[in-house]
């Protein structure tokens, strides 16, 4: 199979990989990390308490400035009215549930491991899952790529055109 991943998602893309690499051909994954650093742990909890305390709203309003780009905010506010009533919709239990599997120090990725193709691309606003973070995931693997794209760590739901641009570098390298 080949994986596309984002956040959360990418992780277990990857996670997959590395347990079963003879059953993958090509991961790409965007916006994600491979081991929880401190600070990443900091904001996430940040997102728990919030959720915990006033519900989806209150963990939407602390978490957006790290999720989407600046550009984004500055340019389109009624995408960002649309994603946070989307947000008030969702499960709370659900939300704070993935906020808890992002947090589990006890799935690290060792991505030396993997020997499959990967394609990292990350959004160029990215303020959770940093440019930086993704070259130096892009360095550890033994076959991997890396691009940036238009965007901040939802890249893909705030620029929909840059799956054309990530799936073009995938398959013309």
């Amino acid at each position: 199979v080949s994986l596309l991943g984002i956040s959360n998602g990418g992780r277990i893309a990857l996670k997959f990989a590395e347990l079963h690499s003879t059953r993958v051909q090509k991961v790409i994954t965007g916006d994600t990390y491979d081991i929880l650093s401190n600070s990443l742990k900091l904001k996430l909890e940040s997102w728990l308490y919030a959720s915990q305390a006033g519900g989806n709203k209150l963990r939407f309003k602390v978490s957006t400035p790290w999720i989407f780009g600046e550009t984004l905010i500055n340019e389109k506010p009624e995408l960002i009215t649309y994603f946070e009533n989307l947000s008030e919709e969702r499960s709370q239990i659900n939300s704070e549930n993935l906020i808890k599997t992002a947090l589990r120090q006890e799935d690290q990725i060792d991505l030396s491991k993997i020997q499959n193709e990967i394609l990292f691309y990350v959004g160029e606003e990215d303020l959770l899952t940093t440019v930086k973070d993704h070259k130096l995931m892009a360095m550890k693997c033994h076959n991997a790529q890396f691009i940036k794209v238009k965007g901040g760590h939802a890249s893909l739901l705030e620029y929909p055109e840059n799956l054309n641009i990530i799936m073009e570098k995938l398959c013309l390298g």
